[in-house]
């Protein structure tokens, strides 16, 4: 089995081998794919020790699986979306995991100035569908924040993404033949 991650950060595959060792359980193989270029791993960011959580946690709970952690070099829309299209063409994980979130409702015109976006998530939905007709199962991150937490919209700019920040996506499924 092998398993994916999607994170704006490279894992420290020294933090994660010390993590395996600590824990007395085999240290999987771990190949960081950078896209778009990746980033580096930097201690002082929560996204690099999202990135290392990812694989830890990833690889303590299928102690046999190898794990690609697909590093982008941010969570912008487009490093999302080149991420996935990534993990579909490259065709190598069984799951991959992101643990990173956005409510819909800001990509609708009403957060943007006027402007629509959700094409953006209609496009990204159509990308796990594809990989889930692969055999790749895709997870989210999943918080338990309502709508009334999201903020009013503002026509100025459209929130970002942050790992663990409102809600996760949501992706139709195919049905399974």
């Amino acid at each position: 089995m092998t398993i994916g991650t999607v994170m704006a950060s490279a894992t420290s595959v020294r933090d994660d081998d010390r993590y395996f060792a600590d824990e007395k359980l085999a240290a999987p193989a771990i190949t960081v794919e950078p896209v778009l270029g990746g980033s580096r791993f930097d201690a002082k960011s929560g996204q690099s020790l999202e990135a290392d959580l990812d694989v830890q946690q990833a690889g303590a709970t299928a102690p046999d699986a190898d794990i690609i952690e697909y590093d982008l070099p941010d969570l912008s829309d487009q490093s999302v979306f080149a991420g996935y299209t990534q993990v579909v063409e490259d065709n190598a994980v069984d799951v991959v995991s992101g643990s990173f979130s956005a409510c819909e409702l800001y990509y609708t015109a009403a957060y943007n100035g006027g402007t629509n976006l959700t094409g953006i998530l209609r496009a990204e939905d159509d990308l796990f569908m594809q990989a889930d007709s692969q055999g790749i199962t895709t997870v989210f991150s999943s918080a338990t924040t309502d709508r009334s937490a999201v903020p009013p919209p503002t026509t100025s700019r459209r929130a970002r993404r942050k790992p663990g920040s409102s809600r996760a996506w949501a992706s139709r499924r195919a049905p399974r033949t």
